[in-house]
């Protein structure tokens, strides 16, 4: 949303990336094409142990891989509606926030460990009941704010300024069982870990690509500069 749409890339690239996962130690893990061999393994794995048993001393052949056939189309059915209902209910709120703040860039962000420690210990904060897993942020000309619930009520739990920040860097973050690029937010208090990792959304892609997040930093940086000059 806003300037993001355009996915103007920087120049570096990826041998920025790379650096960067080497001066951290951060192995990335398979994006959009690791994503789709493994959900192809998953698939040719079931259906070899459906073959493995169909033609085996029990099994009834042909007539078992009829039967599985219908079973398997309903769970990838089911699979499908699942994630395309998530997919809805989870942007809608990064849609409405869009049309309350035009021209900010709007994102869903995944929670990482570090920023899961600064939002507890950070005083000023109005806490959700319990960390969110994932939530939205709004880069504004205000600054970066963080909002939680129902997609037509949002509520901003967290605001930092754009006074607060000293830069914007891409960087590298192991989450769960994958690592994302992300935006590290650098500010004034070494104290404030600030992790953005944008979630991403598409099938068979566990993290943004280069240009998606050094397109979001150039027009963070916009922002932060026509507030503090």
């Amino acid at each position: 949303m806003g300037e993001l749409q355009r996915r103007m890339p920087l120049l570096g690239g990826r041998s920025r990336w790379d650096a960067c996962a080497k001066e951290r130690g951060i192995h990335v893990r398979p994006g959009r094409l690791g994503g789709l061999v493994t959900s192809g393994f998953v698939v040719v794995g079931a259906f070899g142990m459906v073959f493995v048993r169909a033609f085996g001393d029990r099994g009834d052949g042909w007539d078992d891989i009829r039967e599985f056939v219908p079973l398997l189309v309903g769970v990838l059915a089911g699979s499908v509606i699942l994630i395309v209902g998530f997919t809805v209910y989870s942007t809608a709120r990064d849609r409405h926030l869009a049309r309350r703040y035009p021209g900010a860039e709007v994102f869903t962000v995944d929670l990482t460990p570090n920023l899961k420690r600064t939002l507890r210990s950070t005083p000023d904060k109005r806490a959700p009941a319990r960390t969110p897993g994932i939530f939205t942020v709004v880069g504004s000309v205000e600054g970066l704010s963080f909002w939680v619930g129902w997609p037509l009520a949002p509520n901003k739990f967290w605001q930092l300024d754009w006074r607060e920040v000293a830069d914007l860097q891409p960087a590298l973050f192991p989450l769960k069982y994958k690592t994302v690029r992300g935006i590290r937010v650098v500010t004034h208090d070494s104290a404030v870990v600030v992790e953005l990792a944008p979630y991403q959304f598409r099938a068979f892609t566990v993290t943004w690509d280069e240009s998606q997040i050094d397109a979001l930093i150039t027009a963070m940086q916009r922002q932060r500069a026509a507030r503090v000059g």
